[in-house]
């Protein structure tokens, strides 16, 4: 914004003109103020119909463009969180793995049954009926599940019919005129506080493919899973870093074209989710405090590439290198198929006016 394209109209004149065929009068002193007043707004109006006549016409396909790749961006970014931080529980259990094989802590039956490492992963599970749940701090309670701190919601609606692209506006539990309209007649709390949930979220830990080495001699076995350790520790720290470069690539698109309400929001939300998890485990009885230090070393590690990607980059972030990066980040080979996934099903059930422009990810990349 300059000076140029600033148009400020003074109110005063008009209220005198009001005022004056309404009966008060004025001395000389304020109908000279008044008449400066008039003066400024007229000339300001002026300048700005003679600004709007010498404008060119705006192109709005760019805008159109710019809105619907802030859309499929602020749903990559949901994706991308979780995954980050699978990928350093598993960099941790291949590091112990590791520590251990070099120790020679195992026997030769043990070293057999670690052919196939185990790795942590994310499981979309897809509900037979949507459920509601409430967010309120008062219908939310943290059980450690597992040795990890988990949250768990209440359930307000367990089997809502309401269509996805609805809203809650059309759940039952919202529609009735007691306690009153947008107010949960199970809880009592507003429709806001509220989430239509169609998928469920569950880790897993899954085998990946087995080598054969069961009748391999000790030291070569104990070799070649040490091999495949450090193999798979590297390719997850790559996929890592490019995530990591991917969510601050994202963010300074958003900064540059200020279409977030804060400035790299990317750190904004992993402060958000570092200082939920803290709150959760200072409510929990011997909780794991693992997650928080997953979620702070993400936060030192995407800061640190936030603040390289701004020391190199001379240019804007495109549309078109955003694209290429969200390519890049379903062909993964660890991480891509699920990224991809959890992409798509964000795209499927957020609530959005845009939804239907927004690009979805080819198949082929979670197939």
């Amino acid at each position: 914004m300059e000076k140029e394209n600033i148009f400020c109209v003074d109110n005063e004149g008009f209220r005198f003109i009001c005022a004056r065929f309404s009966g008060p009068t004025f001395s000389g002193l304020d109908f000279n103020k008044f008449t400066l007043s008039w003066k400024h707004s007229s000339n300001e109006v002026r300048r700005l119909l003679a600004h709007a006549a010498s404008a060119s016409p705006y192109d709005t396909s760019s805008t159109k463009s710019l809105n619907q790749t802030r859309t499929w961006t602020n749903q990559l970014l949901v994706s991308l969180y979780p995954m980050s931080t699978m990928i350093l529980e598993n960099c941790a259990q291949l590091e112990v793995e590791k520590a251990r094989l070099t120790d020679n802590a195992y026997s030769i039956d043990e070293l057999r049954n670690l052919d196939a490492p185990k790795v942590t992963s994310l499981e979309i599970v897809a509900l037979k009926k949507a459920q509601v749940v409430c967010k309120s701090r008062k219908c939310v309670r943290y059980e450690v599940v597992g040795g990890k701190v988990e949250v768990i919601h209440k359930v307000c609606h367990k089997e809502c019919n309401s269509k996805p692209n609805a809203g809650l506006e059309r759940c039952l539990i919202f529609r009735q005129t007691n306690p009153g309209p947008g107010i949960c007649e199970l809880c009592l709390c507003p429709m806001k506080k509220h989430k239509r949930v169609d998928f469920e979220q569950k880790i897993v830990t899954r085998v990946t493919q087995s080598q054969q080495i069961s009748m391999m001699p000790f030291t070569e076995m104990r070799k070649r899973l040490m091999h495949k350790r450090e193999r798979l520790a590297s390719e997850y720290s790559k996929e890592l870093n490019y995530i990591l470069f991917a969510l601050a690539t994202f963010s300074l698109f958003l900064d540059e074209n200020q279409i977030s309400k804060q400035t790299n929001p990317v750190k904004h939300q992993l402060q958000k989710l570092l200082d939920a998890e803290e709150r959760h485990l200072s409510r929990v009885k011997n909780g794991d405090p693992k997650k928080v230090t997953q979620l702070r070393h993400l936060f030192q590690m995407y800061c640190e590439n936030w603040e390289k990607l701004v020391d190199q980059n001379g240019k804007k972030v495109t549309i078109e290198e955003l694209a290429i990066v969200r390519n890049k980040l379903f062909s993964m080979a660890h991480t891509g198929a699920k990224i991809a996934e959890i992409f798509e099903i964000n795209v499927d059930t957020d609530h959005q006016e845009s939804e239907a422009a927004v690009t979805r990810c080819e198949p082929r990349f979670y197939e």
